[in-house]
């Protein structure tokens, strides 16, 4: 019985050094998919310096709306400023500090709760990588690749998961998909990232394609990245 117990024992702490080994090693491969995707990008201190950014584009809507104009300012974790002008409607989101804002001019700006207040935080989080990777480093989590593009996991907010697809070679942000975990059902939205440029030492995604539950909701090609924008969300568009 001695015996048995001692092998009882030697076998949990190779259960425990085993499991360590492995913590140790997701850690690493962590730390290097961040580091290869901030290179990418541009570099730790380049991307740092960007703390604002104004994006100007045009958008199609996938729900009726049709072709459309769009305004997105970034200027901080969960801050985002968004303003689409379609030719019969236009819309703002103001997201801050885990509230947002929703109207059809500043004067008619209400509060939203909910669902589509997690979706607006969950757009200013993916509005912020890739220096989203700085600030939640030591939060973020290797999940299981996806047809050979390993996958980054971090909670952004309570009951809200980003997940970030790394294309292997070139090492930059392919798909975000955004996880509402509170819901009766799980809600995902996803966007998918191409056309990476330069701009002013700082790679951003030219197109982007959105889902809602796998429903196609729009595309949006930018014109114009504007890095540390003066005057930040306050230069949304009158008009």
């Amino acid at each position: 019985m001695r015996g048995l117990t001692s092998l009882c024992w030697a076998a949990a702490a190779v259960t425990v050094l085993y499991s360590g080994a492995l913590r140790a090693q997701e850690s690493l491969a962590v730390d290097e998919i961040i580091d290869g995707v901030l290179r990418a990008y541009g570099g730790v201190a380049a991307i740092s310096e960007v703390t604002s950014y104004r994006q100007d584009g045009m958008l199609v809507a996938r729900s009726g709306a049709g072709h459309g104009e769009v305004t997105r300012i970034s200027s901080g974790v969960g801050t985002l400023s968004v303003l689409n002008r379609y030719p019969s409607r236009r819309e703002i989101r103001i997201v801050e500090d885990g509230r947002g804002w929703r109207g059809s001019s500043v004067g008619s700006m209400a509060e939203v709760q909910g669902p589509l207040r997690l979706a607006m935080m969950a757009q200013a989080a993916r509005a912020r990588v890739p220096s989203l990777l700085i600030d939640l480093r030591s939060a973020v989590t290797l999940g299981d690749p996806v047809e050979g593009h390993p996958v980054l996991e971090v909670s952004v907010a309570d009951n809200l998961v980003l997940r970030l697809f790394v294309d292997p070679e070139a090492m930059y942000i392919v798909r975000s998909e955004s996880l509402l975990t509170d819901m009766p059902a799980p809600i995902g939205f996803a966007t998918d990232y191409s056309d990476f440029r330069d701009v002013d030492g700082v790679v951003f995604a030219f197109h982007e394609e959105t889902f809602a539950s796998g429903v196609h909701t729009a595309s949006m090609v930018l014109g114009s990245v504007e890095l540390n924008p003066e005057g930040g969300r306050a230069r949304l568009p009158a008009g």
